[in-house]
């Protein structure tokens, strides 16, 4: 055990003996750790939307700053400079969990519970930073008390977060929350060989399981355009030709996953539910050559499950965008309300038409979406039909019967 060197163990008052063996496993995992965390960020500012992206850029700032923090800290010499950055390193922790929930309360929780959360979760990440850096190597345990119940803090909101996302998103979000919590608790058993390193192994898998398949996705156009560019090197241009053009088709796949991440679960349906969504869905497609017209029925109540609002505006969605490609310039009028024992859902408009059954029968090569949505609706007990011919202009007609049996988890 002679090579064993003292490192301060992150929560403690003492130092705790690692030896050059997990100094250098460590040492690879917080590198490999920061290098993915700025690609990472960098990748979620770039491809946000307007609307999300000053909220993912706290999030990704947090996310650096946590692995960049903790990187210097560890392998400074001891000194003032190392306990000064040992203070950086604990305050920081509560800026990602804040920056974490920044995003989730901003564009997934109604008013006022977003407000709320915000308020509470930055208000409490100030209080935890004014502690680690006043009161540097005192109340070690109690700023750790803090730090795990501001992380789960959100389950005060966990109603209004599953109601406005997927089940796989919300599983992904629930499944990174649990492994930090492991991660926590690997962290305080000082006397097991790796655990710093396992702390942040752990970190990172918690990171990465709240963008799933992105982050696939992400990690192999990377590795495509690596290939690619070790392809060139060897003179093969050909194939370097070919790896770019298979890189790109899955930086573009990326795009339009999280754009439908985004559109199938619109923030706007838990907070204004589904007549405010489809008003905005309404104008953001309206353009110079589309004018949509919203007629609402007379029911505030449609009596809907979660899920069958969801099947409602994927629907409305779909059949508009078909409008704006292939029908304009018309008017779209977009129709909801109960009648008897169903919900109907009309999108209604006044272009050129087509040949409903020779569309639905032989479909355009990769042109599936409107057939796909139709076996959702069915397999729901809903029902899709549509009436179309040259000349007639389109109509849409979605009908929920009030006993379909649409789960409520998609």
């Amino acid at each position: 055990m002679a090579d064993r060197k003292l490192l301060a163990n992150t929560w403690s008052h003492e130092a705790t003996a690692y030896t050059g063996a997990e100094r250098q496993v460590d040492g690879v995992v917080q590198v490999c750790a920061n290098l993915l965390a700025v690609a990472g960020a960098v990748w979620l500012i770039l491809n946000a939307g307007s609307a999300t992206r000053l909220s993912l850029a706290v999030y990704g700032f947090g996310l650096v700053a946590v692995f960049a923090s903790s990187l210097a800290y560890t392998f400074s010499p001891p000194g003032r400079t190392k306990e000064m950055l040992r203070r950086l390193d604990h305050a920081i922790i509560f800026v990602m969990i804040a920056g974490t929930y920044t995003p989730l309360a901003a564009h997934r929780l109604p008013y006022p519970w977003s407000v709320t959360m915000l308020l509470t979760v930055w208000i409490g990440a100030a209080a935890g930073i004014a502690l680690k850096c006043a009161f540097p190597r005192r109340f070690e345990y109690a700023g750790l008390v803090l730090c795990v119940a501001l992380g789960l803090s959100g389950l005060a909101t966990i109603g209004q977060l599953h109601a406005s996302m997927s089940a796989t998103d919300f599983g992904l979000l629930v499944a990174g929350a649990c492994v930090y919590l492991i991660g926590v608790g690997v962290l305080l058993l000082a006397h097991v060989r790796f655990h710093n390193a396992a702390w942040h192994v752990l970190v990172l898998i918690a990171a990465s399981l709240h963008d799933g398949p992105v982050q696939d996705l992400a990690a192999t156009s990377f590795v495509v355009s690596a290939a690619a560019a070790r392809a060139g090197t060897a003179g093969q241009g050909a194939l370097e030709r070919e790896l770019r053009e298979v890189a790109a088709s899955v930086r573009t796949s990326i795009r339009a996953l999280r754009s439908l991440l985004v559109d199938i679960y619109p923030a706007s349906l838990a907070q204004a539910g589904l007549l405010g969504a489809l008003t905005d869905l309404a104008q953001s497609v309206s353009n110079a050559g589309l004018q949509v017209r919203l007629d609402p029925g007379p029911d505030d109540d449609l009596g809907l499950s979660r899920a069958q609002e969801r099947l409602v505006y994927r629907i409305a969605q779909e059949t508009l965008r078909n409008a704006a490609k292939h029908a304009a310039p018309c008017t779209v009028t977009l129709s909801l309300w109960r009648a008897d024992d169903a919900v109907l859902l009309d999108v209604v408009d006044d272009g050129p038409g087509f040949d409903a059954a020779a569309r639905l029968a032989a479909p355009e090569e990769g042109h599936f979406g409107l057939r796909l949505l139709a076996d959702l609706a069915t397999s729901g007990g809903a029902e899709l039909l549509v009436d179309s011919g040259p000349g007639r202009g389109t109509r849409w007609r979605l009908r929920i019967p009030e006993h379909a049996g649409l789960e409520d988890e998609s």
